[in-house]
């Protein structure tokens, strides 16, 4: 505590420095002769590191302008040290800046976080509570938010509002202190090379330019589902039938974009219909071999969630869904956040479905096609059992109601 005080108080005396005694100061720290495996030359990085982190975060200061110089003998010091995990990272960044950064993406208690929104995974919740907004079912944000959201974001309501227009209007439905996460930011209302929302799209396919602006290099954080819950909330989210209420998309209108029009037919719509009986094991029988062909298919709600912690900008702070809410207040409250979810969003049709509701052959289908989902559970978490029909019980809405 009493070495990490001190090096925080060295950084911003840095910054401060005059150009004369940055460049002193750059002299002093030059290593003379250093082996590059000694325990010197690899404390030596380390405050490199943390002094190219804090420059970068404050470069428009005069003294941090100056104090960019350092940098050169920084990088010089990191390449003499390639044996470090750190530097091996180094060569999969754009530039020493950005590698600096991630290095440092695992500290706590800073507001670091930027979120990423896995489809029918309580993103629009954590959305909404990262406004600095109340969820109760009888609170008025939900209804605010939802029409600001509505009335100002979607594109085919006010196409000529530009994204700046877009995010002023955010800012102030935004609480202080409140984040600007995911589907609330106006630049990823917008379609993806893979043909979904930005927002619903694994990140690796997010032009370079959005998600350096999005992700900052801060933590990034997504809620992590069991498969068998995921999919049966996911036809229940096709049953109501939006793709996303603060867009005001709905299920129609990506089946045109997508030219996927037998969604909108017999024998899923009509009186009887997949949708009006809440057939799950139906639906997914017909939708699941779409999928595997296209796994972009229906707005990218049905694929795996591996994908989303895939990539530069990969989830690298899952939370685990069963622990819900537990899970995520306990994440807000590590890095700094008064965010607390103690309620959430549902999708309210066809309320008696759950896991349990799922038939073998449809199980088989989910088991085989989502394993690398299975697999991330059972090695992060523990949850290895494949036959295991789980059901959130702490969550309303997502169980059938006790006899």
């Amino acid at each position: 505590m009493v070495a990490a005080s001190v090096s925080a108080l060295l950084l911003l005396w840095a910054l401060m420095l005059p150009k004369d005694a940055a460049l002193k100061l750059q002299e002093h720290m030059e290593p003379k002769s250093v082996a590059k495996s000694s325990p010197q030359a690899q404390d030596l990085v380390r405050p490199n590191i943390k002094v190219n982190f804090v420059v970068g975060l404050n470069h428009s200061s005069h003294g941090a302008q100056d104090f960019v110089k350092l940098k050169k003998k920084a990088n010089f010091t990191i390449g003499s040290n390639r044996s470090s995990s750190r530097v091996r990272h180094l060569k999969r960044g754009s530039s020493v800046l950005n590698f600096l950064i991630s290095a440092n993406r695992s500290n706590r208690g800073y507001r670091d976080l930027a979120m990423v929104h896995v489809p029918t995974n309580w993103g629009h919740t954590m959305e909404m509570l990262g406004l600095g907004k109340d969820v109760h079912q009888d609170d008025g944000d939900i209804g605010g938010t939802l029409s600001a959201s509505i009335r100002v974001l979607s594109s085919n309501i006010l196409p000529r509002e530009g994204k700046t227009s877009q995010r002023s209007v955010i800012d102030e439905l935004k609480k202080p202190g409140g984040e600007v996460w995911a589907e609330m930011e106006p630049q990823l209302r917008r379609m993806s090379s893979v043909g979904c929302d930005m927002y619903y799209t694994p990140q690796q396919h997010w032009p370079e330019n959005i998600a350096t602006s999005y992700f900052r290099n801060r933590n990034v954080f997504g809620v992590i589902r069991d498969p068998y819950d995921k999919l049966v909330n996911e036809f229940r989210m096709q049953v109501m039938p939006f793709a996303s209420v603060y867009a005001g998309v709905t299920r129609q209108q990506v089946s045109e974009r997508e030219g996927t029009m037998e969604r909108e037919e017999p024998p899923y719509t009509g009186f009887g219909g997949i949708y009006d009986r809440c057939d799950v094991n139906e639906f997914l029988r017909l939708e699941l071999p779409k999928v595997k062909k296209n796994p972009y298919r229906a707005n990218c709600h049905f694929v795996p969630q591996v994908e989303f912690l895939k990539g530069e900008n990969a989830i690298n702070l899952p939370v685990d869904a069963r622990k819900l809410p537990e899970s995520f207040n306990q994440l807000m409250d590590e890095h700094g956040y008064e965010f607390r979810m103690d309620d959430t969003m549902h999708n309210m049709l066809c309320p008696g479905l759950w896991a349990g509701s799922l038939e073998d052959d449809v199980k088989g289908m989910i088991k085989e096609m989502y394993a690398e989902d299975f697999d991330f559970l059972c090695k992060t978490w523990g949850y290895c059992n494949r036959n295991e029909m789980f059901c959130m019980k702490g969550m309303t809405y997502m169980c059938p109601a006790e006899e």
